[in-house]
């Protein structure tokens, strides 16, 4: 269900980083970086986020400097 649901958010164009907090309250987690876990767990949602970084670190994905 917690990675169906950060995917959609991600193709609804919202902002996930936001929504953790309140799916760690959500799935009773004590601190939020446990929902973090997901994100390395399942290769679709690592995919994302490793997109989402190579944007914010300025990386071009066809290889471009």
């Amino acid at each position: 269900m917690v990675v169906r649901r950060m995917q959609a958010w991600h193709d609804q164009g919202a902002d996930v980083g936001c929504k953790i907090a309140v799916s760690a309250s959500y799935l009773g987690h004590v601190e939020v970086r446990e929902v973090y876990w997901y994100l390395s767990a399942v290769p679709e949602l690592m995919y994302i986020v490793a997109g989402q970084f190579g944007a914010f670190a300025g990386h071009d994905p066809a290889g471009a400097p």
